[in-house]
């Protein structure tokens, strides 16, 4: 089924002009998933708030940015009615931001370089979206009426998602623990801060965050997986730490190596962090202390901490 509008042509452009904001009438399927999806509606728009203050707060400090667009920002000439009109933090999930002295050339190519989130000539997914209004939403207004509403060349909108700012970090921690990472660029890394590599797979920056948030939690001795010992006590119940080596798969506390723990490889034993070798400082800071029960137990614990790298 079809329709026709017949009109003069002003009366034309004002139906097109709504048609093209509001949106055609809406089949049954499309009207049962918008219901369906409004019922997680408040927690999407909770997060996508979060990170889009975030992402602002970020914006705002970074040198290549003019100026960031974004009612939860003090510096935002309405920030005060936002506040008093909305609840706490939940300021919206779109931002706005001018680059410095950029160009339509210079826009172009930061969006090419994006990696993580999606350029768009429409907004409003769970995903992070980037649009250019001078050649998508404002595209029939003249240069000069873009600049009257405050839309210029270096304008950039950002339609924020719910992706998890803590993905990021992990992924970033993922890769530099890799020992290919490591290997690939141990001499840039002894004269440099780490850069840290993109890629343009979804799937990939899903796995390597995982893995990272796994690294994570193993480094600050939470993951359930500590726990699962890999090495066995031997020797005295009440052991002093005397003298730190290691031998036939053993950590010795003693001279004689009567008294460690059994089954730590050589390859662990000799994990450095920088200068510092986990599993012999460890020890080595507590020399002619008696180990206590719990002391044993975190040390099988930082054992297997050692092996997830």
């Amino acid at each position: 089924m079809g329709g026709l509008v017949v009109s003069s042509r002003t009366r034309c452009e004002e139906v097109r002009t709504v048609a093209k904001l509001a949106g055609g009438t809406l089949g049954p399927f499309d009207a049962w998933l918008i219901l369906r999806g409004l019922k997680t509606l408040t927690l999407r728009m909770q997060r996508q708030c979060e990170n889009a203050l975030k992402l602002a707060q970020w914006l705002e400090t970074h040198p290549r940015v003019a100026k960031v667009i974004y009612p939860g920002l003090p510096s935002h000439p309405h920030h005060a009615l936002a506040k008093s009109l909305l609840n706490e933090g939940l300021f919206g999930a779109m931002v706005d931001c001018e680059l410095k002295d950029g160009s339509c050339e210079q826009v172009m190519r930061f969006m090419d370089n994006l990696n993580l989130c999606l350029a768009a000539t429409t907004l409003g997914d769970v995903y992070t979206e980037v649009l250019y209004p001078p050649m998508s939403s404002h595209r029939w207004l003249s240069s000069e009426e873009r600049q009257r509403i405050g839309i210029g060349d270096s304008f950039v909108r950002i339609s924020v998602g719910i992706e998890a700012v803590e993905d990021i970090f992990h992924y970033a921690y993922a890769v530099f623990h890799s020992p290919g990472y490591r290997s690939r660029y141990a001499e840039f890394l002894k004269i440099d801060f780490p850069r840290l590599p993109l890629t343009s797979s979804l799937d990939l920056f899903r796995t390597l965050a995982r893995l990272g948030s796994e690294l994570v939690a193993l480094h600050l001795m939470e993951s359930p997986k500590l726990d699962k010992h890999l090495t066995r006590f031997v020797g005295s119940r009440h052991p002093e730490v005397e003298k730190v080596s290691w031998s036939r798969d053993t950590i010795w506390l003693d001279k004689a190596q009567t008294t460690g723990f059994a089954g730590v490889p050589e390859t662990v034993w000799n994990f450095h962090i920088g200068g510092y070798q986990v599993c012999e400082e460890w020890l080595k800071d507590r020399k002619g202390r008696v180990l206590s029960a719990d002391d044993i137990q975190h040390y099988h614990r930082v054992v297997v901490q050692q092996f997830s790298f």
